[in-house]
């Protein structure tokens, strides 16, 4: 919902609206991560195919390995941002569906 529609609503509904709102762009966020890492890990991996292809002894290949296999494997930070993202999310969909006008008056059930 774009923000000037938003602020016409009455406080909890806009909340919800904002909570809903974040959790798009999480979502956004999440697919943007999918296709850089996906695009990065197989250009990386062209290149390091292509170096391995070099002699053993070959200058750049033990220059430029080294490095590279290090920069793959920093790409699986991938896996630790996806999991944070969807803890995000849930967290947002939670608050929005407190925040939601279907829930007014609904009891919570006691904590323990």
């Amino acid at each position: 919902m774009p923000p000037d529609h938003a602020a016409a609503l009455p406080p909890a509904p806009r909340a919800e609206a904002h909570l809903r709102a974040a959790t798009r762009d999480l979502a956004r966020l999440e697919q943007l991560l999918d296709d850089a890492s996906r695009s990065l890990l197989a250009e990386f991996g062209a290149a390091q195919r292509e170096l391995e292809r070099l002699p053993p002894d070959h200058a750049a290949r033990q220059r430029v390995l080294p490095p590279l296999g290090r920069a793959i494997t920093a790409l699986q930070f991938h896996d630790l941002a996806s999991q944070l993202i969807a803890h995000a999310s849930l967290q947002l969909e939670q608050c929005a569906a407190q925040w939601s006008p279907s829930r007014a008056g609904a009891v919570e059930p006691p904590t323990r």
